[in-house]
This record gives C-alpha cells, sequence and structure tokens, in this order.
C-alpha cells in the first residue's frame, strides 16, 4: 500500500511533468526536425511590422500544403531583420519541413520568444520550493514524533487530541489518522506532535482525516 506521502510526491511529480511537457514535446520536435528535416522554399504572401513594438513577422505558404477547399494554407512566424527583409523582398522563404507532416516545419530565420520557457521555469523553481518547505516541515514533524507498540486494535475516537500515560506503562493516544498501512497508524496528537502506531497483529479501520485512539507501550 503506498502511503500519503507518496502519493502526495506522486502528485507532484505528475504535476512536474504536466508543466514540463509542453516545453518537452518543443524540444522533442526541434531535435526531430534537425535530424530529419529537409529545407523547402516556401512563399511569401505577406511581411509586417507591429507598432510599437517592432516585431516582425511573416506569412507563408509551403508548397504543396492545401487546406480543404484548394486554398493555399497560411502560416505565420516571427523573424529576424534579416530574414524579414529578404521575404519581404523576394517573396521566398526558406522552410525546414519533416517529412510527411508539413505541419511540423520552422521558419530559417525565425525568432523564438522565451516567455514560455520563464513561465515553465519559474513554475518549477515555486513547485520544488514548496516541495522543499514541505520536506522541512515533516522533519520538523519527525523530531516530535513518538512511537508506540499497540496492545489492541486502533479504536474511532470522540475525544481531544492527546497523549497520556496511563497505569502500567500504557499511552493512550487519541488525534486524527494522518497516514495508514498495514503495519502501522501516525496520529496527529496535537502541539506539533505525532504518535506513530506500531500495529502489529492488530488492525486499523479508522481512515484517514478521522480521530481515532490507540493503547499502546514505548518499544523497549
Amino acid at each position: 500500500m503506498i502511503r500519503a506521502a507518496g502519493w502526495r510526491l506522486l502528485g507532484v511529480g505528475l504535476l512536474l511533468l504536466v508543466i514540463n511537457l509542453p516545453l518537452g514535446h518543443a524540444w522533442w520536435v526541434e531535435r526531430r526536425l534537425d535530424r530529419e528535416g529537409v529545407d523547402v522554399v516556401a512563399t511569401v504572401t505577406q511581411a509586417r511590422e507591429v507598432p510599437p513594438t517592432g516585431r516582425l513577422f511573416i506569412e507563408y505558404a509551403l508548397p504543396g500544403d492545401f487546406l480543404a477547399d484548394g486554398e493555399p494554407r497560411l502560416w505565420v512566424a516571427e523573424v529576424d531583420e534579416r530574414t524579414f527583409e529578404v521575404a519581404r523582398d523576394s517573396e521566398m522563404v526558406r522552410v525546414t519541413v519533416l517529412p510527411g507532416d508539413r505541419t511540423v516545419h520552422r521558419v530559417v530565420g525565425r525568432v523564438v520568444q522565451r516567455f514560455g520557457l520563464w513561465i515553465t521555469v519559474a513554475a518549477d523553481v515555486m513547485l520544488v520550493g514548496v516541495l522543499v518547505l514541505w520536506w522541512f516541515a515533516r522533519r520538523r514533524l519527525a523530531w516530535q514524533q513518538v512511537r508506540i507498540v499497540a496492545v489492541c486494535d486502533v479504536q474511532p475516537s470522540s475525544g481531544e487530541p492527546s497523549f497520556v500515560e496511563g497505569q502500567d506503562g500504557f499511552w493512550l493516544a487519541q488525534g486524527t489518522v494522518l497516514d495508514r498501512d498495514e503495519e502501522r497508524v501516525v496520529l496527529d496528537v496535537g502541539e506539533t506532535r505525532r504518535v506513530v502506531v506500531e500495529l502489529g497483529p492488530f488492525v486499523n479501520q479508522v481512515p484517514i482525516d478521522r480521530p481515532a485512539r490507540a493503547l499502546g507501550r514505548r518499544p523497549q
């Protein structure tokens, strides 16, 4: 059984994967174009400068690339100044195309905007920062963990969170179930303390986030 902490780490890993998937896909496409791409000459249908930023764009059509109605499919790319001037004057631009899939291509001389990259990096840093803070919080709580060995089954509880010593060396722990598996139960007993109950031959039927009561002895 995967513990709660394991599920949290798995969730963080999946979130990192989702955040970085577009960047990874873009990198994979670039590598395919580097290895398998073929250069073709596309027809430039329009070249324009966008004020006030001064960014330069061209509109172009790939050879043999048509829509269902027979009209050429038009693409738009931001390019550097030299590519823009040549494309505007010659009405042609060189494009690297992936054989068999003309939707995968890049204009030679294009300008790559890094905005998406920086957003991805910022999201990764924030997520890793949250993960580090969570790890330190767990370590802080781990310093205040106490272990007991159960002497009976863990039962539901209606009492206040507490951890008190009873007669004959028994300890009574009452609190919310933070984590559980077949071997142990972790209870939040208040005051930033946790009690790890080693079940041994006994069982726990109280689900996570529900109050429970455990009676046990301190391990020798």
